[in-house]
């Protein structure tokens, strides 16, 4: 298969190449693929869970939400994984 990248691309390609994670442009695209399975089935659980969510408010089984508690503990985790990023 012959497959034509863009600059920026193929690019990337080339920079994770130098840093000799990956010996081939070949181990390069394929961990990428591998990257985006997983991503497929994380996103794949995540709707089943909020289509689970969804269904039990439509039953009736929600509680209610506590919007303060929600937010503080929203606001913390953002400032871990901001203060976790530098």
């Amino acid at each position: 298969m012959n497959v034509s990248l863009s600059p920026e691309i193929a690019e990337k390609i080339r920079r994770r190449m130098e840093s000799g994670r990956y010996e081939s442009e070949d181990e390069v695209i394929e961990h990428a693929f591998l990257a985006l399975d997983a991503e497929d089935e994380l996103l794949a659980d995540l709707r089943a869970k909020i289509d689970a969510g969804v269904k039990e408010l439509d039953e009736g089984l929600g509680a209610p939400l506590d919007l303060e508690d929600f937010l503080k503990r929203a606001n913390a985790r953002h400032e871990a994984l901001a203060s976790h990023a530098k």
